[in-house]
């Protein structure tokens, strides 16, 4: 009981932690946010999180964690790879700049 207790303060936790902190990313906070919701119910009671599923047109609660784990999981590769994208984006800019202020140099 005390372990229940424990998590579901920490859910709380992380709940607010997500609302105050500024983030870069939209998605970041939502799935700080939701992800901190759907832990604390899920500890409060399987009913809950069962009628959550089905309101949503999911048949079960294991069904409904396993589509939110794949959306998430999903959205995190692909957010990774933009932002790998970006940062050699920058790495080329920067590269090209450098070559031309030391072809100038050179002249």
């Amino acid at each position: 009981m005390i372990v229940k207790y424990l998590f579901l303060t920490i859910f709380v936790l992380l709940f607010f932690y997500g609302l105050l902190r500024p983030f870069s990313s939209i998605f970041a906070r939502l799935f700080l946010v939701v992800g901190s919701m759907f832990g604390f119910i899920s500890l409060l009671s399987a009913e809950y999180v069962n009628s959550i599923a089905l309101f949503i047109g999911v048949e079960n609660a294991t069904l409904l964690y396993l589509y939110f784990g794949l959306v998430t999981i999903f959205l995190t590769i692909i957010i990774t790879l933009n932002r790998f994208d970006e940062v050699n984006s920058r790495i080329t800019k920067l590269t090209r700049k450098i070559t031309i202020l030391e072809s100038k140099i050179n002249k």
